[in-house]
């Protein structure tokens, strides 16, 4: 017969020399706030890497798999835009350095559309031909994506929640919206070039290495060379509130020979000391990826100043009503957001807090204003942003229609 424990009692006197159990709680602390965290769920430096790189690797292969299989199958010749990309590449194939293509209409300058992808395209074609070249090429997009989005990641969470991030992208309704409808190899292979300038220039705001300030520029100018209109609202939209959460992080890191009075203007002083170095370094690679975008956006301005055709609006149902063209809402709107909806959220919440001292609520702001922007006409968002964009060659202007 199996001996019962002895119960408890409240007042069995404990010895002086008694140890805890391993298995017992520790007493909750009155003075420190309940953490939203749970128990178990955060690593330690070396493990968060290697679990990050692990879910990198797990994305990387859902790319390979699941969009290069159809890319390779040539679904991409039954998209949108896709087929026009490799008509444009194949002129870069025929005349490399010649801009001017006489095959459609009485011909148009290639000047007037970024050149990036098409010269990939033309450049991979030697090997693949045209149609291998185009679902190489945004295999390679999606491949850079992917891994951009988790080294932008990592600026604001741990690694294992970028690699988390990375996976939900390449099962994303949005990429596979714009991959295998849309056939948009520019719109993806630019994104993913600024996603992995942003970690440089925000590292270099943070230490001053020269390094990651050339790679920094280096990436944006090649965001432009890709789709000029990905560097001119990812600046807005996605740079300027990166670099100004590293410059807030840097009011609460001291830095030597700071003034260490009392009183709210010795306080303010302070904080501008510490925030100084941050905001000319930022200031800096400001000035030389404007340097370097002009450099290369300078052929189009030049061409689109001297061009005597007067472009007009595209018409887009993005622009339209929702609420009244349901139709534009469900391939616009409720496609690309599809995925992401049930996490909104969450995601809104934990962008009130920081990581590692840096602040998330800018890049929460700049979120929530381009989901008020993605609404188009359904919100007054559309006329006071003057969202309506200009075509920007004579062959988009010829598919505007009336």
């Amino acid at each position: 017969m199996t001996r019962a424990r002895p119960f408890p009692w409240p007042w069995r006197p404990t010895r002086p020399d008694a140890r805890p159990r391993p298995d017992a709680a520790a007493p909750p602390d009155p003075a420190r706030p309940p953490s939203l965290v749970i128990p178990g769920a955060t690593l330690d430096g070396a493990d968060d890497e290697r679990a990050g790189g692990r879910l990198l690797a797990f994305a990387l292969l859902i790319v390979i798999v699941l969009h290069g299989a159809q890319l390779i199958s040539g679904s991409f010749t039954r998209t949108y835009d896709a087929l026009i990309h490799v008509y444009f590449g194949a002129h870069y194939a025929r005349s490399f350095f010649d801009p001017w293509e006489s095959g459609w209409y009485t011909g148009f300058s290639l000047t007037s559309y970024p050149p990036l992808s098409h010269y990939l395209i033309a450049l991979l074609s030697l090997v693949f031909g045209l149609m291998g070249a185009f679902a190489l090429t945004q295999l390679l997009a999606l491949i850079g994506l992917t891994v951009g989005m988790y080294r932008f990641g990592k600026v604001f969470v741990t690694a294992r929640a970028a690699g988390y991030g990375a996976v939900l992208l390449t099962l994303s309704s949005a990429i596979a919206e714009t991959v295998h409808v849309f056939g948009q190899l520019p719109t993806t292979l630019s994104l993913g070039l600024l996603l992995n300038a942003i970690p440089y220039a925000a590292r270099y705001v943070q230490t001053g290495q020269r390094t990651l300030l050339l790679r920094a520029a280096a990436f944006t100018a090649a965001t432009t060379a890709a789709h000029h209109v990905t560097t001119l609202f990812g600046s807005v939209f996605f740079i300027a509130p990166v670099l100004l959460a590293v410059v807030l992080q840097g009011a609460s890191r001291p830095r030597a020979g700071e003034n260490a009075g009392r009183g709210g203007w010795q306080h303010l002083r302070r904080r501008v000391y510490r925030v100084l170095p941050r905001v000319y370094r930022g200031a800096l690679y400001g000035a030389l990826a404007i340097t370097a975008l002009v450099m290369v956006v300078l052929p189009y301005w030049l061409w689109s100043r001297s061009d005597p055709i007067t472009q007009v609006s595209i018409p887009h149902g993005s622009r339209a009503n929702f609420l009244v063209r349901t139709d534009f809402g469900f391939m616009f709107w409720l496609v690309p957001w599809a995925t992401l909806l049930p996490l909104y959220w969450d995601a809104a919440r934990r962008g009130l807090n920081s990581h590692r001292g840096l602040p998330r609520w800018p890049i929460l702001a700049s979120i929530l204003l381009l989901s008020l922007l993605g609404t188009g006409g359904t919100t007054p968002s559309r006329n006071c942003c003057c969202a309506a964009r200009s075509t920007s060659s004579p062959w988009t202007a010829s598919r505007s229609g009336p």
